[in-house]
């Protein structure tokens, strides 16, 4: 086989392969199209859990150290996987149930119970002056952050003022803040 038989098959199998991923890259849009998603909702959605798996690990530390708390512990996380947040079952459980008390009794309504479940990541931790009085943390994390991210933190951390009587901060963490 001579030099350009060897370049021509080359070519050709090139060229099958961009024609693969010409394929391939329409599926995908297809796909984002029939999840009613557009690409840049995605890019995102992935941008924001490059980020937790960064930075989650340091967060935690960051805020105790800022509200001079002890050791924080999550008893609550969206895509614990993707943040690297170990949340013990046993809290988390007893979060759970008294979320769920809470708003059976109706000490929070609808929107708030919704916006703990919206919420990130939710932790507590005690002061280490002020008694050691309990503090919780309603965390929302955005590649950019929005209007919707800063209410539904703030919402949060009322509605687990509401269920567990401590006090509680909204925290909103992110990469970029948006106009």
């Amino acid at each position: 086989m001579g030099a350009r038989a060897i370049i021509a098959v080359g070519m050709q199998a090139s060229d099958e392969r961009m024609d693969r991923a010409g394929t391939l890259f329409e599926d995908m849009r297809a796909i984002m199209t029939s999840m009613n998603k557009k690409p840049g909702d995605i890019d995102d959605r992935l941008r924001r859990w490059d980020m937790a798996r960064e930075s989650v690990a340091e967060l935690l530390p960051r805020l105790a150290r800022e509200y001079d708390a002890l050791r924080l512990k999550a008893v609550s996380a969206g895509y614990s996987h993707m943040f690297a947040v170990r949340v013990n079952v046993v809290w988390k459980t007893r979060f759970e149930e008294a979320v769920d008390a809470a708003f059976d009794t109706g000490r929070i309504t609808e929107e708030e119970e919704g916006a703990l479940s919206r919420t990130d990541i939710v932790a507590w931790g005690r002061r280490r002056r002020v008694e050691r009085t309990r503090l919780w943390f309603a965390v929302q994390m955005s590649a950019t952050i929005g209007n919707d991210d800063i209410e539904c933190a703030a919402v949060g951390a009322g509605a687990l003022r509401k269920v567990s009587g401590d006090d509680a901060a909204g925290v909103v963490y992110g990469r970029r803040i948006a106009a």
